[in-house]
């Protein structure tokens, strides 16, 4: 399925708040028949149509964290490189691509996280951040 026509059936779907929708559905599911579920998807468009724009957008969503990996690097890169720094290796992806560093070139290394910190229970990421900062690899 195109990816436009999913995210309008699911725009759809979730145009009076997602969360309200369903738990209206689910009051109105409960005790009824297997007639009446379907004829109350006909009536209101839940059908396989809507699921097929659902996966559709979650397989591209599900690649989000590696696209803002990547652009992140790259987008930052000619910033944080001095003019005679040559990079000699580079992982975009997201995650563990098996090297020790995003970034490596003749000056310096480079691990990127691409997050918003919104304090709470995301210091222990903060944490985390910090003593790969200040600490070598493996310590």
């Amino acid at each position: 399925m195109d990816i436009n026509k999913a995210i309008m059936l699911i725009a759809e779907l979730t145009e009076a708040g997602l969360t309200a929708r369903l738990s209206g559905i689910e009051h109105t599911i409960v005790g009824s028949t297997n007639k009446q579920v379907a004829i109350f998807c006909e009536k209101h468009n839940l059908n396989s149509d809507i699921l097929r724009a659902a996966f559709t957008i979650k397989s591209v969503a599900g690649r989000i964290n590696d696209i803002v990996h990547a652009l992140g690097i790259l987008v930052s890169l000619p910033k944080i490189i001095g003019e005679n720094e040559e990079v000699i290796a580079m992982s975009l992806w997201a995650g563990n691509s098996g090297r020790l560093w995003d970034l490596e070139t003749s000056h310096q290394i480079a691990e990127f996280k691409f997050i918003l910190w919104q304090g709470g229970p995301e210091s222990i990421r903060q944490n985390a951040l910090f003593k790969d900062f200040f600490l070598p690899s493996g310590t």
